[in-house]
């Protein structure tokens, strides 16, 4: 996944925005997260996507955005 990069950013899209947040940087391949939903209580829908980086520089494009269902 990673193409032999260093290191990825991962980042989140809300639903109901278009806005992308960044979320974590990372350089390893298995990292946690945790997406505490908009709505307490509620589970929640979100688009995750990484963007790989070399450097503080990124490298080509974002990987295509995958929904993840985050519950409480």
């Amino acid at each position: 996944m990673r193409q032999g990069q260093p290191a990825f950013k991962l980042q989140l899209q809300r639903e109901g925005s278009s806005d992308w947040t960044d979320a974590v940087v990372s350089t390893t391949s298995s990292i946690e997260y945790t997406v505490v939903p908009t709505t307490p209580g509620q589970p929640e829908r979100i688009l995750v996507r990484a963007i790989l980086y070399k450097g503080i520089n990124p490298v080509g494009l974002p990987s295509d955005p995958t929904y993840v269902t985050v519950n409480p």
